[in-house]
């Protein structure tokens, strides 16, 4: 027997050193069920403070030593509530804007008013949403541009007006960006964020198990699904991602921690004799060792029926359960109709 697992998709922006650590899980050569590999301890910080982001002093002593002491970062305050102004500037988190001349403003402050140009004072451009605002308004801020994080992977901080700095801190741990619709490509030029998708889809054919499984353990489905609180997405699809995410994809912080995150649930299937029993058998080569869908480097899995097959044994067209269902069908159509 077998699930039919579907493929689904914050951290804050400080830059810190990137991390080296390998995209795959290494395979766990299992000569029995009841033979579990070693338990993986979570050691390293999960999230780091981010200056930028006003969040309370006590994030940044955030540790993880055991899948019990699992935190996340918590919302800014009144980030879920959005004003009008921050309606109009969602639009340009994706979008690749371009300035359109001081007489689109009317020569006019984008935030006060004020006039600006020949007949006014100094203006700066604000590289976020291209607008002009005076010296006043524009301040001393830098952010990420999250449209240069989409299409280009360029993670430098760039001059910001005031008014578009806090609207960037408002939407930082915010899941607005779909990289499936918006530059699913990315991927193959960023190998730190295809690691981070690789080890979600992991995340997310896992669930399936847990939550089938009764296990009361420190990697059930209920105790990893409140640790986790806001970040569901991170299991509920592989390519929704926050301004955070994006920024610690880069670090490799991200990566780290869905790293474990994943050894550990996976762990727990192995070793569960409930969750190891919803493995598969690979029908091409009738091989007896259990498989899974989440073995993604050695294994594929039937968009249509679930079923899980050994790259290496897969064949173009139906795969045998698909052909087997076929012929039932039709079998059962035929004795309708007689």
């Amino acid at each position: 027997s077998g699930i039919n697992a579907e493929y689904g998709d914050d951290l804050d922006s400080s830059h810190s050193s990137r991390t080296s650590s390998s995209t795959d899980i290494p395979q766990e050569k299992r000569s029995s069920i009841s033979s579990c590999p070693g338990r993986v301890s979570f050691s390293e910080s999960m999230f780091s403070e981010n200056p930028a982001v006003r969040w309370q002093n006590s994030q940044s002593d955030l540790r993880l030593s055991s899948i019990s002491d699992l935190s996340y970062l918590p919302e800014e305050e009144g980030a879920s509530t959005l004003s009008c102004d921050t309606e109009e500037r969602l639009q340009y988190l994706s979008a690749i804007t371009n300035e359109q001349g001081l007489s689109s403003q009317l020569f006019k402050c984008y935030s006060c008013s004020s006039t600006i140009g020949n007949q006014g004072q100094e203006f700066k451009v604000c590289n976020y949403d291209k607008k002009y605002y005076c010296r006043a308004c524009f301040g001393n801020y830098a952010y990420f541009i999250p449209s240069k994080l989409i299409y280009n992977w360029d993670h430098n901080k760039y001059r910001v007006s005031k008014k578009s700095f806090d609207f960037l801190n408002q939407v930082h741990t915010l899941p607005n960006l779909d990289l499936s619709k918006l530059n699913i490509s990315l991927y193959n030029h960023a190998p730190e964020l295809a690691k981070v998708r690789d080890y979600r889809r992991m995340l997310n054919m896992v669930r399936e198990y847990l939550v089938r499984c009764n296990s009361k353990d420190e990697v059930s489905y209920e105790v990893i699904r409140k640790k986790l609180g806001t970040h569901q997405y991170y299991w509920d699809t592989p390519h929704l991602y926050s301004i955070a995410d994006l920024t610690k994809s880069f670090s490799g912080q991200l990566q780290s921690y869905l790293k474990k995150l994943s050894q550990k649930c996976i762990h727990h299937v192995y070793c569960c004799k409930k969750c190891s029993s919803l493995g598969f058998i690979c029908e091409y080569c009738q091989n007896p060792k259990i498989i899974f869908a989440f073995e993604l480097q050695t294994t594929d899995q039937c968009s249509s029926c679930g079923a899980v097959y050994h790259k290496s044994c897969k064949r173009n067209g139906p795969c045998p359960k698909c052909i087997r269902k076929e012929q039932i069908l039709n079998k059962n159509r035929r004795i309708a109709t007689t």
